[in-house]
């Protein structure tokens, strides 16, 4: 193998190359006991009415029991409990 053939020739082939950073993990918005307060309330909800499990599809919802924040872009998101 040359040289030439394993060398990238395109931008295109040069930018899936790229190493790209996240940043610093940025502090949640609850603290781990509220964390744990919100999610012991719904299952608590969930044992009354003898649910298995929920599916979250609101943005809301999803922020509220995970601290997940997030932008669709034409993304659909759901959060499982």
């Amino acid at each position: 193998m040359s040289i030439a053939a394993s060398t990238p020739n395109s931008v295109s082939e040069l930018e899936r190359l790229k190493v790209l950073h996240n940043g610093e993990k940025q502090q949640l918005t609850f603290s781990d006991a509220e964390f744990e307060r919100r999610l012991t309330g719904l299952r608590a909800i969930m044992a009354a009415k003898e649910l298995d499990a929920v599916i979250l599809t609101s943005y809301h919802g999803i922020k509220y029991y995970s601290d997940f924040l997030y932008t669709t872009f034409g993304r659909n998101y759901a959060l499982v409990v």
